[in-house]
């Protein structure tokens, strides 16, 4: 299960001028895209692209205005796809952006396991996982 995850977390140390958050796994541009508005859509740009635009919240409004980049697999770092979105710094914006993807993967993590295999054991590890990335968070 672990092998196919995708994951996201802050790749620099926080109070800085600028910070970096990194999704990277087989879902990481559509999660990324989720929260990320822009003149176009990640799912649909080149590799190894840089694309400026906002990271919006649930109710509609600006958490940062970032930079996305975006690596498609195999051509990336990690060897599969990921984004990186390049904002402001701060503790607040960076766990903000972690959070707010998170959201996003719980969502399609809940409903994918019951859609494709109704099997209850495929839920609980899900949960437990999720337990896990936002136990990390706080």
């Amino acid at each position: 299960m672990f092998e196919q995850d995708t994951i996201c977390a802050v790749a620099t140390a926080a109070g800085g001028a600028i910070g970096i958050v990194r999704i990277s796994g087989p879902d990481a541009i559509a999660i990324a895209d989720k929260v990320f508005q822009g003149r176009e859509s990640l799912c649909g740009v080149r590799s190894h692209t840089l694309h400026f635009g906002r990271i919006v919240t649930a109710d509609g409004g600006t958490l940062d205005e970032v930079l996305a980049s975006v690596f498609k697999a195999p051509h990336s770092y990690t060897g599969e796809d990921s984004v990186e979105f390049s904002c402001h710094g701060s503790r607040f914006i960076l766990q903000e952006l972690c959070r707010l993807q998170q959201l996003v993967a719980i969502h399609a993590i809940q409903v994918k396991p019951i859609l494709e295999n109704g099997s209850l054991t495929a839920v609980i590890d899900e949960v437990m996982t999720l337990i896990g990335l936002i136990i990390t968070l706080y």
